[in-house]
């Protein structure tokens, strides 16, 4: 919902015929709360805004463009560092299942048993 202070996504509102359903409700509780204008009122406020918008003296409002909708992440990142993490593991229990817990107290116990 976009007002003049601010844009506020409701996601309850996710379906068009929902919203559209809300949005008829809430039209005559905006109209009695802000009034209504007619189409002249609206000519004349617009070309006083154009007026308006070429007069220096008036800073202009900021523009805030809504977001692009997200891509579709297909998680590439996430499959090759599972399968980084996978061959690390299996790598540490061949060493651990090979040379006991770690290979230099394996290599220390081999250099002292020889004569």
């Amino acid at each position: 919902m976009r007002t003049a202070v601010q844009i506020e996504e409701l996601p309850s509102l996710n379906r068009l015929r929902r919203t559209r359903a809300v949005m008829n409700r809430l039209r005559p509780m905006i109209a009695e709360a802000q009034g209504q204008l007619t189409p002249e009122e609206i000519q004349m406020k617009a070309a006083e805004a154009g007026q308006a918008a070429s007069s220096p003296a008036v800073p202009a409002r900021p523009v805030i463009f809504p977001s692009e909708p997200l891509k579709h992440y297909h998680g590439r990142a996430h499959l090759i560092l599972f399968w980084f993490v996978v061959g690390t593991r299996t790598m540490l229990n061949v060493v651990v299942f090979r040379f006991g817990t770690s290979a230099n107290n394996n290599q220390n116990k081999i250099r002292c048993a020889r004569p």
